[in-house]
């Protein structure tokens, strides 16, 4: 079972690559789009936070602490959500970053003996 720790290295890597591959992005549509260190800050901290969420909401007491918010039907929610975002870009980014640091905590969980419940 991944320890906190473990998600929040894991979920600071999802918020900085998610600011990355956004202003990637951007940047392909204009090239004067800077890159912006605190920004990219704040999306490694929203990561650690937000992947840390599905154990605070289902605490991690045992390995069968898993329910619905540790499950693969949020998973596909999640993921089906982050394909019709089209909100303003602060608000889409911090929804991009909160969705990958999210679903980055269940796949570190989808790869335990446990796995993750369907509900």
């Amino acid at each position: 079972m991944p320890s906190f720790k473990t998600h929040a290295i894991i979920g600071a890597i999802a918020g900085l690559g998610t600011y990355i591959a956004y202003k990637s992005v951007q940047r392909d549509e204009d090239d004067s789009e800077p890159f912006d260190w605190l920004t990219a800050a704040c999306c490694a901290g929203i990561g650690v936070a937000i992947a840390s969420l599905p154990d605070v909401l289902e605490p991690a007491t045992s390995p069968n602490h898993r329910g619905f918010f540790h499950s693969i039907f949020v998973l596909f929610l999640i993921g089906l959500c982050l394909t019709g975002i089209s909100a303003k870009c602060a608000i889409r980014l911090l929804l991009y970053v909160s969705g990958a640091a999210y679903l980055s905590h269940l796949l570190a969980d989808f790869r335990t003996t446990k796995c993750l419940p369907w509900i």
